[in-house]
Protein backbone atom coordinates (compact mmCIF):
# COMPACT_ATOMS: atom_id res chain seq x y z
CA UNK A 1 0.00 0.00 0.00
CA UNK A 2 1.35 3.29 -1.29
CA UNK A 3 0.57 6.82 -0.13
CA UNK A 4 1.32 9.87 -2.03
CA UNK A 5 0.16 13.82 -2.05
CA UNK A 6 -3.00 14.60 -4.28
CA UNK A 7 -1.79 18.30 -4.84
CA UNK A 8 0.90 17.11 -7.48
CA UNK A 9 -1.06 14.38 -9.07
CA UNK A 10 -2.24 15.37 -12.13
CA UNK A 11 0.36 16.49 -15.31
CA UNK A 12 4.06 16.25 -16.05
CA UNK A 13 5.69 14.00 -18.70
CA UNK A 14 3.64 11.24 -20.38
CA UNK A 15 0.67 12.58 -18.18
CA UNK A 16 2.76 11.14 -14.97
CA UNK A 17 3.62 14.15 -12.29
CA UNK A 18 3.27 12.77 -8.91
CA UNK A 19 4.47 8.94 -9.62
CA UNK A 20 5.78 5.84 -7.68
CA UNK A 21 8.36 3.74 -9.19
CA UNK A 22 8.98 -0.32 -8.41
CA UNK A 23 12.07 -1.71 -9.10
CA UNK A 24 12.67 -5.42 -9.06
CA UNK A 25 15.97 -7.68 -9.71
CA UNK A 26 14.74 -11.18 -9.44
CA UNK A 27 18.01 -12.63 -10.46
CA UNK A 28 19.86 -10.51 -7.66
CA UNK A 29 22.77 -9.83 -9.92
CA UNK A 30 21.57 -6.32 -11.76
CA UNK A 31 20.51 -7.55 -14.96
CA UNK A 32 18.41 -7.79 -15.82
CA UNK A 33 16.07 -5.51 -14.27
CA UNK A 34 12.27 -4.52 -14.25
CA UNK A 35 10.90 -1.16 -13.71
CA UNK A 36 7.18 -0.30 -12.74
CA UNK A 37 5.92 3.04 -12.99
CA UNK A 38 2.42 4.20 -12.11
CA UNK A 39 0.76 7.47 -11.21
CA UNK A 40 -2.44 8.61 -8.59
CA UNK A 41 -4.93 7.90 -11.86
CA UNK A 42 -3.85 4.33 -12.38
CA UNK A 43 -2.00 5.26 -15.38
CA UNK A 44 1.29 2.81 -15.87
CA UNK A 45 4.18 2.08 -17.64
CA UNK A 46 6.83 -0.91 -17.39
CA UNK A 47 10.25 -1.27 -18.78
CA UNK A 48 12.55 -3.80 -18.11
CA UNK A 49 16.46 -3.36 -18.59
CA UNK A 50 18.70 -6.14 -20.43
CA UNK A 51 22.63 -5.42 -20.78
CA UNK A 52 22.19 -1.94 -19.90
CA UNK A 53 19.43 -1.03 -22.30
CA UNK A 54 16.31 -0.09 -21.58
CA UNK A 55 13.55 -1.96 -23.40
CA UNK A 56 10.72 0.32 -23.95
CA UNK A 57 8.25 -1.83 -26.05
CA UNK A 58 8.71 -4.87 -23.14
CA UNK A 59 5.41 -5.57 -21.40
CA UNK A 60 4.17 -7.33 -18.53
CA UNK A 61 0.56 -8.69 -16.52
CA UNK A 62 0.23 -6.24 -13.88
CA UNK A 63 -2.41 -4.22 -12.13
CA UNK A 64 -2.88 -1.42 -10.41
CA UNK A 65 -5.61 0.32 -8.14
CA UNK A 66 -5.36 4.06 -6.55
CA UNK A 67 -8.00 6.26 -4.90
CA UNK A 68 -7.82 9.55 -3.96
CA UNK A 69 -8.36 10.54 -0.34
CA UNK A 70 -8.28 13.74 1.81
CA UNK A 71 -4.83 15.46 1.09
CA UNK A 72 -3.31 12.13 0.16
CA UNK A 73 -3.97 8.92 -2.49
CA UNK A 74 -3.22 5.46 -1.95
CA UNK A 75 -2.10 2.82 -4.77
CA UNK A 76 -2.40 -0.87 -4.57
CA UNK A 77 -0.58 -3.12 -6.55
CA UNK A 78 -0.01 -6.49 -7.82
CA UNK A 79 2.82 -8.03 -10.15
CA UNK A 80 2.49 -11.01 -10.48
CA UNK A 81 6.20 -12.94 -10.90
CA UNK A 82 4.68 -15.49 -13.51
CA UNK A 83 5.16 -11.80 -15.68
CA UNK A 84 8.82 -11.85 -14.85
CA UNK A 85 10.72 -14.26 -17.58
CA UNK A 86 13.21 -14.83 -14.73
CA UNK A 87 10.88 -16.79 -12.54
CA UNK A 88 10.61 -19.53 -14.97
CA UNK A 89 13.92 -21.16 -14.63
CA UNK A 90 14.15 -20.18 -10.55
CA UNK A 91 13.96 -23.54 -8.50
CA UNK A 92 12.89 -21.13 -5.61
CA UNK A 93 12.65 -17.45 -4.90
CA UNK A 94 13.53 -17.26 -1.42
CA UNK A 95 14.40 -13.10 -1.91
CA UNK A 96 15.43 -10.56 -4.31
CA UNK A 97 16.15 -7.06 -4.75
CA UNK A 98 13.97 -4.14 -4.65
CA UNK A 99 13.52 -0.28 -4.65
CA UNK A 100 10.39 1.95 -4.42
CA UNK A 101 10.72 5.42 -5.35
CA UNK A 102 8.64 8.66 -5.57
CA UNK A 103 8.98 11.27 -8.47
CA UNK A 104 7.23 14.47 -7.17
CA UNK A 105 7.49 17.87 -8.65
CA UNK A 106 6.26 20.25 -6.15
CA UNK A 107 8.84 19.65 -3.87
CA UNK A 108 10.17 20.38 -1.75
CA UNK A 109 12.09 16.34 -1.83
CA UNK A 110 11.43 16.02 -5.72
CA UNK A 111 13.00 12.46 -5.58
CA UNK A 112 12.13 10.38 -2.57
CA UNK A 113 13.98 6.66 -3.08
CA UNK A 114 13.93 3.88 -0.06
CA UNK A 115 16.91 2.15 -0.80
CA UNK A 116 20.07 4.42 -0.43
CA UNK A 117 20.86 5.16 -4.25
CA UNK A 118 23.94 7.43 -5.42
CA UNK A 119 23.57 9.13 -8.43
CA UNK A 120 19.56 8.26 -9.63
CA UNK A 121 16.91 5.38 -9.28
CA UNK A 122 18.73 3.18 -12.55
CA UNK A 123 21.37 1.31 -9.84
CA UNK A 124 20.32 -2.11 -8.77
CA UNK A 125 24.21 -1.96 -7.23
CA UNK A 126 22.25 -0.34 -4.05
CA UNK A 127 18.77 -1.54 -4.24
CA UNK A 128 17.81 -3.36 -1.02
CA UNK A 129 17.13 -6.78 0.00
CA UNK A 130 13.80 -8.52 0.49
CA UNK A 131 13.21 -11.81 2.24
CA UNK A 132 10.32 -13.53 0.65
CA UNK A 133 10.17 -16.77 3.25
CA UNK A 134 12.26 -18.84 5.64
CA UNK A 135 11.46 -22.40 4.18
CA UNK A 136 12.70 -20.94 0.52
CA UNK A 137 15.86 -23.63 -0.23
CA UNK A 138 18.66 -21.12 -0.96
CA UNK A 139 22.17 -20.68 -1.23
CA UNK A 140 24.83 -18.48 0.63
CA UNK A 141 28.06 -17.85 -0.93
CA UNK A 142 31.03 -16.45 0.75
CA UNK A 143 34.92 -16.35 1.01
CA UNK A 144 35.15 -15.66 -3.29
CA UNK A 145 38.38 -15.24 -3.98
CA UNK A 146 41.47 -15.68 -7.04
CA UNK A 147 44.98 -17.34 -5.58
CA UNK A 148 47.86 -17.52 -7.92
CA UNK A 149 48.98 -21.05 -9.06
CA UNK A 150 52.41 -21.69 -9.40
CA UNK A 151 54.31 -20.84 -13.03
CA UNK A 152 54.83 -17.78 -15.07
CA UNK A 153 51.82 -17.60 -17.13
CA UNK A 154 49.60 -15.83 -14.46
CA UNK A 155 46.85 -18.65 -13.78
CA UNK A 156 44.86 -18.88 -11.08
CA UNK A 157 42.28 -20.67 -9.05
CA UNK A 158 39.20 -19.12 -7.78
CA UNK A 159 38.04 -20.51 -4.08
CA UNK A 160 34.33 -20.12 -2.94
CA UNK A 161 32.44 -21.45 -0.05
CA UNK A 162 28.87 -22.53 -0.47
CA UNK A 163 26.03 -23.45 2.29
CA UNK A 164 22.31 -22.79 3.60
CA UNK A 165 19.31 -24.57 4.64
CA UNK A 166 18.45 -27.11 2.77
CA UNK A 167 15.23 -28.53 2.80
CA UNK A 168 16.58 -32.27 1.05
CA UNK A 169 19.91 -33.29 0.29
CA UNK A 170 20.55 -32.32 -3.01
CA UNK A 171 23.18 -32.36 -6.19
CA UNK A 172 23.89 -29.01 -7.34
CA UNK A 173 25.82 -27.78 -10.22
CA UNK A 174 28.20 -24.90 -10.51
CA UNK A 175 29.02 -22.99 -13.64
CA UNK A 176 31.64 -19.94 -13.22
CA UNK A 177 32.32 -17.45 -15.65
CA UNK A 178 35.73 -15.18 -14.85
CA UNK A 179 35.62 -12.11 -17.31
CA UNK A 180 38.47 -9.30 -17.93
CA UNK A 181 38.32 -6.47 -20.12
CA UNK A 182 39.22 -7.46 -24.05
CA UNK A 183 39.57 -10.86 -23.36
CA UNK A 184 36.83 -13.89 -23.97
CA UNK A 185 35.03 -15.05 -21.08
CA UNK A 186 36.50 -18.06 -19.25
CA UNK A 187 34.03 -20.49 -17.91
CA UNK A 188 34.63 -23.71 -15.43
CA UNK A 189 31.73 -26.11 -13.94
CA UNK A 190 31.86 -28.48 -10.69
CA UNK A 191 29.12 -30.15 -8.56
CA UNK A 192 28.60 -31.29 -5.09
CA UNK A 193 25.77 -32.61 -2.63
CA UNK A 194 23.79 -29.89 -0.44
CA UNK A 195 23.27 -31.24 2.45
CA UNK A 196 21.54 -29.59 5.47
CA UNK A 197 23.74 -27.76 7.84
CA UNK A 198 26.90 -28.39 5.63
CA UNK A 199 28.75 -26.16 3.63
CA UNK A 200 31.02 -27.12 -0.02
CA UNK A 201 34.32 -25.54 -0.47
CA UNK A 202 34.44 -25.40 -4.27
CA UNK A 203 37.71 -24.33 -6.72
CA UNK A 204 38.00 -23.13 -10.44
CA UNK A 205 41.81 -23.90 -11.28
CA UNK A 206 44.03 -22.85 -14.63
CA UNK A 207 42.62 -19.04 -14.77
CA UNK A 208 44.22 -17.27 -16.81
CA UNK A 209 44.21 -13.38 -16.69
CA UNK A 210 46.41 -10.57 -16.95
CA UNK A 211 44.21 -7.58 -15.62
CA UNK A 212 44.44 -6.38 -11.88
CA UNK A 213 40.35 -7.06 -11.60
CA UNK A 214 37.97 -9.22 -12.98
CA UNK A 215 34.43 -9.60 -13.21
CA UNK A 216 32.93 -13.55 -11.64
CA UNK A 217 29.61 -14.82 -12.04
CA UNK A 218 28.54 -17.88 -10.11
CA UNK A 219 25.31 -19.83 -11.16
CA UNK A 220 24.24 -22.71 -9.10
CA UNK A 221 21.62 -24.98 -10.49
CA UNK A 222 19.50 -28.45 -9.14
CA UNK A 223 19.40 -31.47 -11.19
CA UNK A 224 16.45 -30.31 -13.32
CA UNK A 225 18.47 -26.76 -14.29
CA UNK A 226 16.27 -24.51 -12.37
CA UNK A 227 18.22 -21.35 -10.88
CA UNK A 228 19.10 -21.74 -7.12
CA UNK A 229 21.41 -19.01 -6.95
CA UNK A 230 23.25 -16.69 -8.90
CA UNK A 231 26.36 -14.03 -7.79
CA UNK A 232 28.06 -11.52 -9.77
CA UNK A 233 30.54 -9.63 -8.29
CA UNK A 234 34.46 -7.75 -9.37
CA UNK A 235 37.25 -8.84 -7.10
CA UNK A 236 41.02 -8.58 -7.00
CA UNK A 237 43.55 -10.37 -9.02
CA UNK A 238 46.54 -11.05 -6.47
CA UNK A 239 49.05 -11.38 -9.27
CA UNK A 240 52.55 -12.07 -7.61
CA UNK A 241 54.64 -9.45 -9.65
CA UNK A 242 52.78 -6.18 -9.26
CA UNK A 243 53.91 -2.97 -10.79
CA UNK A 244 53.22 0.63 -9.89
CA UNK A 245 53.94 3.81 -11.52
CA UNK A 246 55.13 6.71 -9.74
CA UNK A 247 52.81 8.93 -10.94
CA UNK A 248 49.24 8.94 -12.43
CA UNK A 249 50.59 9.83 -15.34
CA UNK A 250 53.79 11.72 -17.01
CA UNK A 251 54.59 15.09 -18.94
CA UNK A 252 58.43 15.22 -20.18
CA UNK A 253 59.90 13.31 -17.71
CA UNK A 254 62.68 11.70 -19.23
CA UNK A 255 62.58 8.04 -17.43
CA UNK A 256 59.68 6.81 -15.45
CA UNK A 257 60.41 5.14 -11.62
CA UNK A 258 58.55 2.02 -11.28
CA UNK A 259 57.94 -0.11 -7.94
CA UNK A 260 57.55 -3.80 -8.71
CA UNK A 261 56.28 -5.57 -5.42
CA UNK A 262 56.80 -9.44 -5.52
CA UNK A 263 53.98 -11.15 -3.28
CA UNK A 264 54.55 -12.82 -1.10
CA UNK A 265 57.79 -11.16 -0.61
CA UNK A 266 60.43 -14.45 -0.84
CA UNK A 267 63.80 -15.18 -1.62
CA UNK A 268 64.90 -15.25 -5.20
CA UNK A 269 67.73 -16.82 -6.73
CA UNK A 270 70.61 -15.14 -6.78
CA UNK A 271 70.64 -14.55 -9.91
CA UNK A 272 67.28 -13.45 -10.50
CA UNK A 273 66.73 -10.61 -12.53
CA UNK A 274 63.39 -8.18 -13.09
CA UNK A 275 62.83 -7.09 -17.04
CA UNK A 276 60.42 -4.16 -17.83
CA UNK A 277 59.35 -3.49 -21.20
CA UNK A 278 56.95 -0.57 -22.86
CA UNK A 279 55.12 -0.52 -25.56
CA UNK A 280 52.24 1.36 -26.48
CA UNK A 281 48.90 0.11 -25.43
CA UNK A 282 47.77 -2.74 -27.93
CA UNK A 283 51.27 -2.54 -30.41
CA UNK A 284 53.70 -5.25 -29.69
CA UNK A 285 56.78 -3.01 -30.78
CA UNK A 286 59.04 -2.18 -28.10
CA UNK A 287 60.14 1.11 -27.46
CA UNK A 288 61.68 0.90 -24.07
CA UNK A 289 63.07 -2.15 -21.78
CA UNK A 290 65.11 -2.36 -18.72
CA UNK A 291 66.67 -5.08 -17.27
CA UNK A 292 68.18 -5.16 -13.70
CA UNK A 293 68.95 -7.28 -10.81
CA UNK A 294 66.44 -8.72 -8.56
CA UNK A 295 66.57 -7.99 -4.80
CA UNK A 296 67.42 -11.03 -3.01
CA UNK A 297 64.68 -10.72 -0.68
CA UNK A 298 62.04 -10.07 -3.31
CA UNK A 299 59.45 -7.34 -1.78
CA UNK A 300 59.52 -4.05 -3.41
CA UNK A 301 61.94 -2.64 -5.39
CA UNK A 302 61.99 0.64 -7.59
CA UNK A 303 63.45 0.59 -11.40
CA UNK A 304 63.78 3.06 -14.12
CA UNK A 305 62.33 2.85 -17.09
CA UNK A 306 63.71 5.66 -20.20
CA UNK A 307 60.52 7.77 -21.31
CA UNK A 308 62.75 9.29 -24.27
CA UNK A 309 60.57 7.44 -27.07
CA UNK A 310 56.97 7.54 -25.19
CA UNK A 311 55.45 9.85 -27.27
CA UNK A 312 53.06 12.35 -24.98
CA UNK A 313 49.37 11.64 -25.62
CA UNK A 314 48.97 8.35 -25.76
CA UNK A 315 49.12 4.93 -23.37
CA UNK A 316 51.50 2.83 -22.57
CA UNK A 317 51.61 -1.10 -21.81
CA UNK A 318 54.42 -1.60 -19.07
CA UNK A 319 55.17 -5.27 -18.82
CA UNK A 320 57.45 -6.81 -16.00
CA UNK A 321 58.86 -10.10 -16.16
CA UNK A 322 60.70 -11.54 -13.21
CA UNK A 323 63.59 -14.13 -14.49
CA UNK A 324 65.82 -16.69 -12.89
CA UNK A 325 69.68 -16.82 -14.22
CA UNK A 326 68.64 -19.47 -17.10
CA UNK A 327 66.00 -16.85 -18.25
CA UNK A 328 63.37 -18.60 -17.14
CA UNK A 329 60.42 -16.90 -15.93
CA UNK A 330 59.21 -17.28 -12.71
CA UNK A 331 56.21 -14.57 -12.84
CA UNK A 332 54.76 -11.26 -14.84
CA UNK A 333 52.71 -8.46 -13.94
CA UNK A 334 51.39 -5.17 -16.22
CA UNK A 335 50.52 -1.68 -15.70
CA UNK A 336 49.33 1.11 -17.65
CA UNK A 337 51.65 4.30 -17.91
CA UNK A 338 49.81 7.78 -19.15
CA UNK A 339 51.84 10.58 -21.02
CA UNK A 340 50.48 14.53 -21.50
CA UNK A 341 52.07 16.97 -23.21
CA UNK A 342 53.53 19.10 -20.37
CA UNK A 343 52.44 22.00 -18.79
CA UNK A 344 54.45 24.90 -17.68
CA UNK A 345 53.15 25.76 -14.25
CA UNK A 346 52.98 22.21 -12.76
CA UNK A 347 54.54 21.90 -9.20
CA UNK A 348 54.98 18.47 -8.51
CA UNK A 349 55.18 16.73 -4.62
CA UNK A 350 57.32 13.52 -5.20
CA UNK A 351 57.69 12.50 -1.42
CA UNK A 352 56.06 12.72 1.48
CA UNK A 353 57.39 12.16 5.05
CA UNK A 354 54.96 10.32 7.67
CA UNK A 355 57.26 10.59 10.08
CA UNK A 356 57.89 14.21 10.12
CA UNK A 357 56.09 17.56 9.52
CA UNK A 358 57.96 18.85 6.59
CA UNK A 359 58.12 16.77 3.16
CA UNK A 360 60.79 17.58 0.38
CA UNK A 361 59.33 18.50 -3.48
CA UNK A 362 60.98 19.67 -6.86
CA UNK A 363 59.98 21.35 -9.78
CA UNK A 364 60.65 20.84 -13.48
CA UNK A 365 62.04 24.47 -13.90
CA UNK A 366 63.63 25.48 -12.01
CA UNK A 367 64.25 22.91 -9.62
CA UNK A 368 64.01 24.56 -6.11
CA UNK A 369 61.37 27.67 -6.83
CA UNK A 370 62.15 30.32 -4.29
CA UNK A 371 59.50 31.40 -2.19
CA UNK A 372 58.08 28.20 -1.88
CA UNK A 373 56.98 26.01 0.77
CA UNK A 374 55.05 22.63 1.63
CA UNK A 375 54.48 21.65 5.63
CA UNK A 376 51.75 19.47 6.78
CA UNK A 377 48.78 20.04 9.17
CA UNK A 378 46.24 18.58 10.64
CA UNK A 379 43.76 18.67 7.87
CA UNK A 380 46.38 17.29 5.73
CA UNK A 381 49.13 18.79 3.38
CA UNK A 382 49.24 22.81 2.58
CA UNK A 383 51.28 24.42 0.15
CA UNK A 384 52.21 28.12 1.25
CA UNK A 385 54.23 30.94 -0.60
CA UNK A 386 54.07 30.14 -3.80
CA UNK A 387 55.05 32.59 -5.93
CA UNK A 388 51.63 34.38 -7.42
CA UNK A 389 50.22 34.31 -4.13
CA UNK A 390 49.00 30.64 -4.58
CA UNK A 391 47.56 29.23 -1.53
CA UNK A 392 46.42 25.54 -1.48
CA UNK A 393 45.41 23.09 0.39
CA UNK A 394 45.83 18.81 -0.60
CA UNK A 395 43.54 17.00 1.78
CA UNK A 396 43.95 13.33 2.08
CA UNK A 397 40.83 11.70 1.50
CA UNK A 398 39.82 7.51 1.43
CA UNK A 399 38.78 7.71 -2.85
CA UNK A 400 41.57 5.21 -2.76
CA UNK A 401 43.44 3.25 0.23
CA UNK A 402 46.38 4.37 0.95
CA UNK A 403 46.64 7.40 -1.91
CA UNK A 404 47.05 10.97 -1.08
CA UNK A 405 44.20 12.82 -3.63
CA UNK A 406 42.25 15.91 -3.60
CA UNK A 407 42.92 19.26 -4.09
CA UNK A 408 41.36 22.72 -3.49
CA UNK A 409 42.48 26.26 -4.90
CA UNK A 410 41.10 29.86 -5.06
CA UNK A 411 38.22 29.59 -7.68
CA UNK A 412 40.37 31.62 -9.81
CA UNK A 413 43.21 29.54 -9.94
CA UNK A 414 42.35 26.19 -11.47
CA UNK A 415 44.46 23.18 -10.31
CA UNK A 416 44.54 19.42 -11.04
CA UNK A 417 46.03 16.49 -8.82
CA UNK A 418 48.02 14.36 -10.16
CA UNK A 419 48.89 11.65 -6.93
CA UNK A 420 51.36 9.12 -6.88
CA UNK A 421 49.97 5.30 -7.22
CA UNK A 422 53.29 3.93 -5.06
CA UNK A 423 52.10 1.50 -2.25
CA UNK A 424 54.48 2.60 0.17
CA UNK A 425 55.07 4.18 3.50
CA UNK A 426 56.34 7.67 1.70
CA UNK A 427 53.41 8.54 -0.27
CA UNK A 428 53.94 11.40 -3.31
CA UNK A 429 51.68 13.37 -5.03
CA UNK A 430 51.92 15.90 -7.73
CA UNK A 431 49.74 18.88 -8.38
CA UNK A 432 49.32 21.45 -11.33
CA UNK A 433 48.43 24.87 -10.93
CA UNK A 434 46.65 27.75 -12.76
CA UNK A 435 48.49 30.94 -11.75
Amino acid sequence: MLRGDPAGAAGGARGLRDTVEIFLDVLGIGDPFYQFIFDAQGAKLNFRNLRGLHEWEWEADWRVATRMGEGEWTAEVAIPFSSLPDTATLAGLGALRMNVCRNYAPGPEKYLSWAPVNVGFLEPENFGHVLLGADAATLDVSGLALAAESGPDSRFTLAVAAAGPALKAQRVNVSACVEEQGEAAQMRGAAFEHRPGQSAALSFSGIKLAATRCRVTLLFTDADGRTIKQVRQFIDVPHPLRLYTEYSYYTDETEARVAVRIEPARALPEDAKLALTLRVAGYPQILAEKTVAAAPEGGRQLVSIPLARATPGHIFDLDGRLLDGAGKELARGTTKLVRHAPNPTEVKVNRLNRQGRRIKFCRQAPPRPSGAGFLTCPSGIRLVQMSGGLAACLRRTQARAGRTRGITAPPRRPAQLRYSSFPTASRAVAGRFAV
